[in-house]
C-alpha cells in the first residue's frame, strides 16, 4: 500500500508540473482535493501552460471584480478627506513650505556622509504630490531652476507626472530631455 501511495504522489507532482489543477489531478487520481494539494503544494504553477495562463487570468478577473466597488469607494473617500482636510488646514505659507521641505528632506533626503561629501540635495519619492511639493520648498528657498536636474520614475501614469515632466523647461531631467 506504501507503494501505491507514492507512485500516485509521484504521478501528482508530474500532473502539476504538467500544469494540471489540483482538483483535476485529484479528479485524475481519485483521491481527495486535499491530498492532491498536500503532495503537490511545493510544485510551482506552470507559467508556460495554457492551463496555468487560463487560471491566472481567471483569478485575476475575480479578483478585479470584487474589488473594483471597493476600490472606487476608496478614490471616493480619500478625494473626500482630502478636500475636508484642505479646507482646514488652508494654503501654506513660507514658513509653512520651508518646515515641510525641511521634514520631507530628512525623511526622504541623501545626507551628506564623510565618505560621500556631496553637496548635491537628493530626494527621492515615488508619490508626484510630494515630489511637486518638494520643488516648490526648493524654489521658495531660491534654488536657480537650471540648476535642479531631477529622474521621473519610469512607470506612473502621466496625468500623475505631467505637470512635473514639464516643469522640465525649469529645470532639467537627466533621462536625455531638456
Amino acid at each position: 500500500m506504501a507503494y501505491a501511495g507514492r507512485e500516485l504522489r509521484e504521478q501528482a507532482i508530474a500532473l502539476k508540473i504538467d500544469g494540471h489543477s489540483v482538483p483535476s489531478i485529484a479528479r485524475r487520481l481519485g483521491v481527495a482535493r486535499s491530498t492532491a494539494w498536500e503532495w503537490t503544494r511545493h510544485v510551482p504553477l506552470a507559467d508556460d501552460t495554457a492551463e496555468g495562463q487560463r487560471r491566472r487570468a481567471h483569478a485575476k478577473a475575480m479578483t478585479d471584480a470584487r474589488w473594483e466597488r471597493h476600490r472606487v469607494q476608496r478614490a471616493a473617500e480619500e478625494e473626500r478627506l482630502a478636500v475636508e482636510c484642505a479646507g482646514v488646514i488652508g494654503g501654506l505659507d513660507e514658513r509653512d513650505l520651508l518646515m515641510l521641505g525641511a521634514l520631507m528632506y530628512w525623511c526622504e533626503g541623501a545626507k551628506v556622509k564623510p565618505w560621500n561629501p556631496s553637496p548635491r540635495v537628493v530626494f527621492v519619492n515615488s508619490d508626484a504630490r510630494l515630489v511637486r511639493l518638494f520643488l516648490s520648498f526648493l524654489r521658495s528657498v531660491g534654488a536657480a531652476p537650471e540648476e535642479m536636474i531631477y529622474r521621473l520614475p519610469a512607470g506612473g501614469s502621466p496625468a500623475e507626472w505631467g505637470d512635473v515632466s514639464t516643469d522640465r523647461r525649469r529645470g532639467r531631467c537627466d533621462d536625455g530631455t531638456t
